[in-house]
């Protein structure tokens, strides 16, 4: 059995910077983020100047334990941050909210493999693939994978990235179990197949592994994770907060993004109609239309609902830490019920921006203009997995009867 490394506490890049700053960094960026996406969305991708700023305002380090070069700040700051980033570009939020979130499931790891993603300076952007796309057999020292992945999201600036395996039981009679593998950028080869309406400065390619090694502590079961609640990395961090439930923080890592790209078409439906006049004498700024307020009015309360929601969400999950204080436990009913309301969230969103495309009419469709890319993003975002409320809705109910759900999510 390996001896546990000794850990060489990391400081991040900033020791004094407090959530307030960081949450102001990311509103001040928003023009920035909009004079350079329509860029990104050309390129497919984020650019190497626009993520090098990311790095910089420590963004990626929102939640990352402070002992391996994180700050460790809370998931309000987290939610805040991702919303601001998502309103001034819906790709770059996607990326850095996602990547950012994942500093929470390779804090899971054992403390080995936490050392080794982490890093000697805390450096650590990942994008993961949960989805079981690939498989792995266990070797000694740990397991053998290959597979394709499809959503990479941000992996041409990311430096790890995770991936999702079925891994066969030992007795034939038991069910297979799920790892989440991280591997190196350098690890896996990128397919260019994202060819799709919306999110497109995502980058969210396909990666493929043809019989990679990974050491068991780059490893972790995402089946115990997320239906135990256990995993090696629970005994690695004095913070509860690494000891909440997994799902939920996907849940959030999608909501704050979709809540900002719906405050992105309030900006942007909010500067049409100052500058639009009506088609009709008396040629009126569109402003003063009735219906033009009235269909402001709507999706403003549709959005002020989506953000209460998000944060009812980062609310309950905090509160969770006292739960760990107290070593409770936690339900699958509750983690359900946390995708249920990250689905709300999204479903409010997408009413927003349906609203206002709706409301601005064809020169609001036009190709460049803000209000259209922000209507093809949030089209895109609803089509995740994670955001299907039929299939959701249908295990909760199960859960609630005592039945067996159909699926986790």
């Amino acid at each position: 059995m390996k001896a546990e490394p000794a850990v060489q506490p990391i400081s991040p890049p900033e020791p004094d910077l407090t959530p307030r700053q960081m949450i102001q960094r990311a509103r001040e960026l928003i023009p920035y983020l909009r004079a350079h996406g329509p860029a990104m969305e050309r390129d497919r991708r984020i650019s190497e100047e626009v993520n090098r700023r990311m790095i910089e305002s420590g963004f990626y380090r929102i939640i990352q334990p402070r002992i391996f070069g994180g700050y460790e700040f809370d998931l309000y700051t987290y939610a805040e941050t991702i919303l601001e980033l998502s309103r001034g570009d819906s790709s770059v939020g996607w990326v850095v909210g996602f990547n950012a979130g994942h500093a929470f499931q390779a804090a899971q790891l054992p403390l080995a493999g936490q050392v080794e993603v982490f890093g000697p300076d805390g450096d650590f952007r990942a994008p993961l693939i949960a989805s079981p796309s690939g498989e792995g057999r266990e070797t000694a020292g740990g397991y053998v994978i290959s597979g394709r992945w499809n959503y990479n999201s941000g992996g041409e600036v990311s430096n790890w990235l995770g991936v999702g395996v079925t891994v066969p039981a030992t007795d034939p009679s038991d069910p297979p179990d799920v790892r989440i593998c991280f591997i190196r950028d350098t690890d896996y080869e990128t397919v260019d197949n994202w060819h799709v309406l919306g999110m497109r400065g995502t980058g969210s390619k396909q990666a493929v592994v043809k019989e990679l090694f990974v050491p068991t502590e780059r490893t972790l079961s995402w089946t115990r994770l997320t239906q135990h609640f256990e995993s090696p990395g629970h005994h690695v961090h004095t913070n509860p907060f690494y000891r909440t439930p997994a799902q939920t923080i996907l849940g959030i890592e999608i909501s704050a993004v979709v809540t900002g790209v719906a405050r992105a078409a309030i900006d942007a439906f909010m500067e049409y109609a100052e500058r639009k006049t009506s088609a009709f004498p008396p040629f009126l700024p569109l402003k003063q239309e009735r219906r033009t307020q009235e269909s402001l009015g709507r999706a403003l309360a549709r959005y002020e609902a989506a953000r209460a929601c998000l944060f009812a969400l980062v609310d309950r999950q905090m509160r969770r830490c006292e739960v760990v204080r107290r070593q409770g436990r936690f339900t699958s009913e509750e983690t359900m019920m946390d995708v249920a309301l990250a689905q709300q969230v999204a479903s409010l969103c997408v009413d927003t921006v349906n609203i206002l495309y709706d409301a601005a009419g064809t020169s609001g469709a036009r190709e460049g203009s803000l209000l259209e890319r922000v209507y093809r993003d949030i089209s895109m975002i609803r089509t995740h997995y994670y955001l299907d409320h039929r299939r959701t809705a249908e295990s909760l109910g199960a859960l609630w009867f005592g039945l067996t759900p159909p699926t986790p999510f």
